[in-house]
């Protein structure tokens, strides 16, 4: 299996542009649809993910699963998959979040034991 494989059922959920499998570090490992949709967003998204890891720690609240962030023009859903690897998942405004999940979950599953 190669990562992007695991990538590819993303893209069915309506609104999806672009997805990427993304390192502790912010570099892009795989990804499919779109690149220009995950080229930035997927370092941003790296940072974000390690600052409120570091806050829910501090807070006692447990891991990060998953985290939905809606702008104006994007919304994108995002899955930690293990050891501060991550997916990234880009929606267009009108993008159905809720259609990725049960896509992304397996995805999650498929990457985890893929690395170590």
């Amino acid at each position: 299996m190669s990562f992007a494989d695991a990538l590819e059922g993303l893209l069915d959920a309506p609104g999806a542009l672009g997805a990427a499998f993304i390192d502790p570090q912010g570099e892009i490992i795989a990804r499919v649809g779109d690149n220009a949709s995950t080229e930035v967003l997927g370092a941003y998204q790296s940072v974000w993910m390690g600052e409120l890891r570091r806050a829910a720690e501090r807070s006692a609240l447990g891991e990060i699963a998953d985290l939905t962030f809606e702008f104006e023009k994007r919304r994108i859903l995002t899955s930690h998959v293990k050891a501060g690897y991550f997916v990234l998942v880009v929606f267009d405004a009108a993008g159905q979040t809720h259609v990725a999940r049960p896509r992304l979950d397996a995805a999650r599953v498929r990457l985890a034991t893929e690395i170590s």
